[in-house]
């Protein structure tokens, strides 16, 4: 059985890649129109667009912590540093300040960027601007010169300020809103000048359009910056003037805060001066009303002499019992008195025999003995001279009776004293523990506040130091140089053409292709 020839025969709605290649090449005239077409005027865009120039400068921006720099830098050379929050440094916040309103402010009023020349294209130099004001103005201005030298003045959409006047006299001074023009009264001055005027924001824009501040590759702490004019002096010009401002801004900066940082470290060390002062004065008046010079070394002194005094307490306890257990059995011997020869055996307690009176009254008593006893033999009891012997030894041994009697007393008047003096050292000894603590205390202030005050006239020397010897952190490495007139950044004539014969094709080919289809639905 035979296949339906319908499914033999390819179908006139569907052609092959061949015959559909061959069916567009027929269309070659609508195709070859729409190239031409394409590419004449990306050739014609390409010639007749007005050049930019490019200049570029390279920094080195150095870390504020030195050596954490170094580290940051190499944490941030990992890879998956920036997920880990390690990407972002102080160089980006750099970065940021080079990109910042401000400085893009400080050019466009330095150079009047408000004022786009448009003919001739090197009219910038003819002219003398100045921003004066607020950059509200805008619209297009043209100025043909007159036979006196001066300008007719055509303004065209103007807006944002009071239009400017009809004439401009010769070596006058036009105002624009926050702008004063002048054009230099010169022979060779053009004898048309057109000029944009441009609103603040308007020409912010176009400076953030075509300025680039971008770190280096590498995690380096280079930074480029640059920028893209139609005039190459301008584009070179402004990108001196936003590293000089930023630098001179950093700069200064750095100075106050270095500044300010020396004179606030000065301030604290001068108040802590005066807590030393304070802490020294009050230890010393405690030493003085406490009578407190080095408490260890007084308490060691306090007990030394207890233990002095006790063991005299004890040996002079020990002297008085023995001395009054000998009065006490030499007493009942003298029969009250009657028999003062027993009172001479008080001669020969060890503390009185080493007594010289005493040694001198028993040198005596054995004089006087021994006279009485020559006089015995040739004397009776009755002799005078013999009785006057006997009442002289009597009255010696009494003597004596009394000196032992008096040194007694002198031992018990010792021990009071002893005695007293041990109460006296124990209450100063109580106190001691309470005056060695303030003391201590009083001391760690002083050599707390001492030690704080010696950071800080360290501190204050390195800053100082630091103030003196600061280095410019902030290095040109390439500075901006003024492009070529035959080197514009844009347009490049055969980068531009090249891609402008690949989109004339490309749309050729896409035109040839839809025609095609189109006609195959109909």
């Amino acid at each position: 059985m035979t296949a339906p020839a319908s499914s033999q025969e390819p179908s006139l709605h569907d052609p092959s890649l061949r015959e559909l290649s061959q069916r567009v090449a027929r269309r070659w005239r609508p195709m070859l129109a729409v190239a031409v077409l394409i590419f004449g005027a990306v050739a014609a865009w390409t010639f007749t667009a007005a050049p930019r120039y490019l200049s570029a400068a390279l920094l080195r921006i150095d870390s504020r912590s030195g050596a954490g720099g170094g580290m940051l830098d190499q944490l941030q050379s990992l890879p998956g540093a920036s997920l880990a929050g390690l990407g972002k440094d102080e160089l980006e916040t750099e970065i940021g300040v080079l990109h910042s309103r401000h400085l893009a402010d400080a050019a466009i009023d330095s150079f009047s960027l408000a004022v786009r020349v448009r003919e001739p294209k090197d009219g910038r130099r003819f002219l003398e601007l100045a921003t004066v004001g607020e950059l509200d103005a805008g619209g297009r201005l043209t100025l043909e010169r007159a036979a006196d030298g001066g300008y007719r003045v055509i303004a065209d959409k103007w807006k944002g300020a009071p239009p400017p006047p009809p004439v401009l006299a010769r070596g006058d001074t036009l105002r624009l809103g926050g702008l004063r023009l002048r054009v230099n009264p010169d022979s060779s001055a053009p004898t048309r000048i057109v000029l944009d005027i441009l609103p603040r924001y308007r020409i912010r824009a176009h400076v953030d359009k075509r300025m680039e501040v971008r770190r280096q590759d590498g995690g380096s702490r280079l930074v480029l910056v640059s920028f893209e004019d139609e005039d190459r002096h301008l584009a070179a010009a402004v990108v001196r003037q936003v590293i000089s401002q930023f630098m001179r801004e950093t700069e200064q900066r750095e100075s106050n805060d270095a500044t300010s940082q020396v004179s606030e470290l000065r301030q604290q060390a001068n108040d802590q001066k005066a807590r030393v002062r304070d802490a020294e004065e009050a230890l010393r008046q405690y030493q003085q009303s406490a009578q407190v010079l080095a408490p260890e070394e007084q308490a060691n002194q306090q007990v030394k002499r207890v233990a002095l005094l006790n063991a005299q307490v004890d040996a002079l306890t020990i002297e008085r019992r023995a001395l009054a257990q000998m009065i006490d059995l030499v007493r009942p011997r003298a029969q009250g008195g009657r028999e003062p020869g027993a009172y001479r055996q008080l001669a020969t307690f060890p503390s009185l025999i080493a007594n010289k009176g005493i040694q001198d009254l028993l040198n005596s008593l054995i004089t006087l003995e021994n006279k009485r006893a020559e006089l015995a033999v040739r004397r009776t009891e009755d002799n005078d001279e013999v009785r006057g012997l006997n009442q002289r030894i009597a009255d010696l041994e009494r003597q004596l009776q009394r000196i032992s009697d008096q040194y007694l007393e002198g031992l018990d008047q010792q021990l009071a004293t002893a005695s007293q003096q041990i109460r006296a050292i124990a209450d100063t000894t109580r106190i001691l523990p309470e005056q060695q603590m303030q003391y201590i205390r009083l001391v760690r202030d002083r050599t707390i506040a001492s030690e704080t005050y010696l950071l800080l006239l360290k501190q204050l020397k390195q800053a100082e130091i630091a103030d003196a010897i600061r280095l410019q952190r902030i290095r040109i490495i390439d500075a901006p140089l003024v492009a070529s007139a035959d080197d514009p950044e844009f347009p490049k004539p055969l980068v531009q053409l090249v891609l402008g014969a690949l989109i004339a094709a490309a749309a050729a080919l896409g035109l040839g292709v839809f025609l095609e289809l189109w006609s195959d639905r109909r």
